[in-house]
């Protein structure tokens, strides 16, 4: 289909540590099939790490995961830590809402 005029340009930004216990749990739980979500076909995921250019001017990362909805260049909405899938998507469909962002997908 065509791409509306008022498309924004939407990422989600995970900020990964290898050494994180709860970064590999999403990563076996969400990750795998995270790009095939409605979720991800709005949202698709880009993994930094502390400290990455992605967040400069951001409020500062505290825990590993977190999960940065940016629209635009601009902060929609963060997860901090991962406590399962189900809340993961409960969360995340919550901030792509409140941003009018929630699934042009079936």
């Amino acid at each position: 289909g065509e791409a509306g005029a008022s498309e924004k340009h939407v990422q989600l930004i995970m900020v990964d540590d290898p050494t994180c216990r709860y970064c590999r749990m999403w990563n076996e739980a969400v990750g795998v099939g995270y790009a095939k979500s409605p979720e991800g076909r709005i949202a698709p995921l880009k993994r930094v790490r502390r400290g990455a250019r992605e967040l400069a001017g951001l409020e500062r990362v505290v825990y590993t995961p977190t999960f940065i909805v940016m629209q635009d260049g601009e902060e929609a909405g963060r997860i901090s830590g991962y406590s399962g899938p189900d809340y993961f998507y409960e969360d995340l469909r919550a901030i792509l809402q409140r941003a009018g962002l929630e699934s042009a997908a079936p």
